[in-house]
């Protein structure tokens, strides 16, 4: 009797134990499933990070690039900006000379102005002067011809030729033309007596008419 009991109570903790292994067992494999699921979404994640992990590489290669492009631009404008002012002082030098120049220009125009006023009043002047003595000497050529007797055909008073009295066609070369002037009309009796004071006022004439 009692090596039954002790069968049945052997028979009972085996069953106990296989059931106690079988429900570890069910755990087990809910463990299992439970990982096999997580390490699906894990590597779900796992590819995800990768093409996020491409996508920021290759976004950080383009900054890397964009930073290098505005290293040179820096150091382009770096190095312009070294050289910036020397350019800037010789600009200004270049302007300040340009503006003395001009400034000793505007001077000697002005100087030439007023020295073309004082050649213009001094020419003004001599013209004065020169129509002046020249109708003094065209009136005093006409009172000596109206003193001089007419003798056309002698020349033994002609000392020099070519210090002759022109011809009668080219009297106006040598009278001095005034409108306002009232020379006596003696066309007729003027050119035919030579006479050396009257030769040597037309040479003096017209040296001062060249």
């Amino acid at each position: 009797m009692k090596k039954g009991n002790e069968q049945d109570n052997s028979n009972h903790t085996i069953d106990n134990l296989c059931k106690r292994d079988k429900n570890k067992v069910i755990e087990l494999l809910k463990q299992l499933n439970e990982l096999r699921k997580r390490c699906a979404f894990l590597e779900s994640n796992i590819e995800s990070q990768v093409l996020e992990n491409q996508r920021v590489e290759g976004r950080n290669e383009m900054i890397a690039k964009q930073i290098e492009a505005t290293e040179m631009k820096f150091s382009e404008a770096s190095d312009l900006a070294a050289d910036t002012p020397s350019k800037l002082e010789g600009l200004t030098l270049n302007i300040q000379a340009t503006e003395t120049e001009s400034s000793n220009l505007r001077m000697k125009i002005e100087d030439s102005e007023k020295e073309i006023k004082i050649l213009q009043d001094e020419l003004t002047i001599l013209k004065d002067k020169y129509g002046h003595i020249y109708l003094d000497a065209s009136v005093s050529c006409v009172a000596k011809c109206h003193n001089m007797c007419l003798n056309t055909e002698d020349l033994q008073n002609y000392e020099n030729k070519e210090l002759q009295i022109p011809e009668k066609e080219k009297e106006m070369e040598f009278l001095y033309d005034d409108s306002n002037s009232h020379i006596p009309d003696v066309h007729s009796a003027y050119y035919d007596q030579p006479d050396d004071e009257i030769s040597n006022l037309i040479v003096l004439l017209n040296n001062i008419e060249k």
